[in-house]
């Protein structure tokens, strides 16, 4: 399949599929793609995930965030192809699949907290010319 991304044609070939268990309410499938850029003849693998519901699209979810947040995660949701409802239907899936949160929530401990106000208040900061001299200050 062949297909514009507004400058030159791009040929995508699926190269592997896979479909993982799911709960009967989402269908999920897997495909690795391989992207040629027609222009340059670059390749690139992508993974893209399709989730299909097999019930009706009928509950809503209503949420206030910080519009900064929102335009932020927005612009980067955009780059990546994706509204915000799809990206909403993929959390909610993987929570599913998952059966917690997708990624670790954590409370830092006492000594990461005093070190990041200490940073904050720019206290006990070293700087460093070069990588091999931080990393140097670190064996001494």
């Amino acid at each position: 399949m062949t297909f514009r991304n507004g400058r030159f044609p791009i040929k995508l070939t699926q190269k592997h599929q896979a479909v993982p268990a799911a709960p009967t309410a989402v269908s999920t499938k897997i495909v690795m793609m391989e992207l040629e850029d027609g222009k340059n003849g670059r390749f690139e693998n992508v993974l893209h995930m399709c989730y299909t519901d097999a019930m009706m699209k009928t509950a809503t979810i209503h949420a206030r965030i910080n519009p900064d947040i929102k335009t932020k995660a927005e612009t980067i949701l955009h780059r990546l192809g994706m509204t915000p409802t799809e990206a909403i239907r993929m959390f909610y899936a993987q929570i599913t699949l998952q059966n917690g949160l997708p990624f670790a929530v954590t409370i830092p401990n006492n000594l990461t907290t005093s070190t990041l106000a200490k940073s904050y208040r720019g206290e006990e900061i070293e700087e460093f010319d070069s990588l091999d001299e931080m990393f140097e200050s670190w064996e001494s």
